[in-house]
């Protein structure tokens, strides 16, 4: 659920969204040095798939995956662009950009529409994932 997929922290969404709405480009960077806090494992780190999986040379042996994506987050293009990786690899993958929402928005049920649809769409994906009906 929206998660840090690249290092670079470069994209379309950290130039527009990184300073406004909740979580701010400065601060997804900060987090990333407590990660990683030496300065040179993170920059050995910084293209490991282990610690950057966009970075990765194949996603095919990958399993299915759900990507829950505010759209006002600065983590939602790097969110984007690994949906695109895995489903061009023939990884069963699911996307869903929740408009209008912010960064942890999921704290949110019983508050947010959005929050509970979210939280209903991942309990769906889940119950498939592990062949339970519904």
């Amino acid at each position: 659920m929206y998660p840090v997929i690249d290092h670079r922290f470069d994209t379309e969404s950290h130039r527009s969204q990184g300073t406004t709405n909740g979580l701010t480009s400065a601060e997804v960077q900060y987090y990333w040095r407590e990660y990683l806090p030496n300065d040179e494992t993170a920059e050995s780190a910084a293209g490991d798939p282990y610690a950057s999986p966009l970075r990765a040379d194949r996603f095919d042996d990958l399993p299915r995956a759900l990507l829950v994506l505010p759209g006002h987050d600065p983590l939602r293009s790097e969110g984007e662009a690994y949906g695109c990786a895995l489903a061009e690899a023939g990884v069963p993958t699911v996307v869903t950009v929740y408009d209008g929402m912010f960064h942890s928005f999921l704290m949110f049920t019983g508050v947010l529409e959005a929050a509970d649809a979210a939280i209903a769409q991942i309990g769906t994906e889940l119950r498939a994932a592990f062949g339970m009906s519904s």
